[in-house]
């Protein structure tokens, strides 16, 4: 397998480069999309978390919320 891939890359050079962009543009893609969702995943979990924000009996929340929100890039005052 591994022969007829590099003898049709050297029969079609530009057809592997335009293969490559393609995968590439795929993966970008792809990856821009597993972002957003986490991006928004994130920002579900800051709003609940918010929730017990201040509350004593929750251990580590601030901290928590501190850390979500720096991730999302969001501060609040």
């Amino acid at each position: 397998m591994k022969k007829s891939l590099e003898r049709w890359a050297k029969v079609c050079p530009k057809m592997v480069a335009l293969s490559s962009q393609a995968h590439v543009a795929y993966l970008v893609s792809d990856a821009k999309a597993d972002i957003a969702e986490l991006g928004a995943a994130l920002a579900r979990a800051e709003h609940f978390i918010a929730g017990f924000e201040g509350d004593s009996a929750q251990e580590n929340v601030d901290s928590l919320l501190s850390d979500i929100r720096r991730a999302l890039g969001v501060t609040h005052g």
